[in-house]
């Protein structure tokens, strides 16, 4: 995403607890309400939102989501990214993923489908090969945080990155204090994470092009 002057242990806990399977590891990430709506700030100023929406079936998930942004200067759009994507799980593994992005002017498409042993990406006419295991850069899923390599859903690239964890602390996100441990990543793509100790993502930072700070603040 470019921008104009800038362009788990949550998941852990799950499985340590007695009784804890795949079936209640895999729906860690996925609020109550089923729903999660981020407030997108840059420096401050709101530009956008960015939802997501869960379908739990048993061992099947469905995973919406939507970013929405509008970068005014006078009253005129001076830049517009328009991105959304749909995931399928089925006892914790990626089943498949599309994505379509408006990123002010350059689309992209991203097609990912398991197969066998890989997951197949097709991505603006180049086709990959990834990992059954691999998570998608959508970043909801606290288990994100344990993998080297991760799927980018705007262009389909495959990224290397760091996790270095900072642990807990209080913050605030959908107008209450709460309780969440923070990921720094670093590598091919940089991102900080917050989730909360039922693995909910309640915050995401990351430093634009030109230094701006781009927050999602839970609403």
């Amino acid at each position: 995403m470019r921008l104009p002057g800038a362009t788990v242990v949550a998941a852990c806990w799950l499985l340590l607890l007695p009784g804890a399977g795949p079936a209640a590891a895999e729906m860690a990430g996925v609020p109550e309400t089923e729903e999660l709506t981020f407030a997108i700030l840059r420096e401050g100023d709101r530009i956008g939102t960015h939802t997501y929406r869960f379908r739990p079936d048993g061992a099947a998930l469905e995973v919406h989501y939507v970013t929405d942004i509008a970068v005014k200067l006078a009253f005129i759009t001076a830049f517009r990214f328009e991105h959304a994507g749909h995931e399928a799980w089925r006892d914790g593994r990626l089943v498949s993923l599309t994505t379509r992005t408006n990123d002010d002017g350059d689309a992209h498409t991203v097609k990912a489908v398991a197969n066998g042993n890989v997951v197949e990406v097709m991505a603006d006419g180049v086709r990959r090969t990834a990992d059954p295991a691999i998570m998608p850069a959508s970043f909801w899923d606290p288990r994100t945080v344990e993998r080297r390599q991760i799927l980018n859903v705007v262009d389909g690239r495959l990224m290397t990155v760091a996790i270095t964890d900072l642990g807990e602390e209080t913050i605030s996100a959908a107008g209450r204090s709460i309780t969440a441990r923070h990921y720094v990543m670093t590598g091919d793509f940089q991102r900080e994470l917050w989730f909360d100790a039922s693995g909910v993502m309640v915050r995401q930072r990351f430093i634009g092009e030109a230094g701006s700070e781009i927050l999602f603040e839970l609403e």
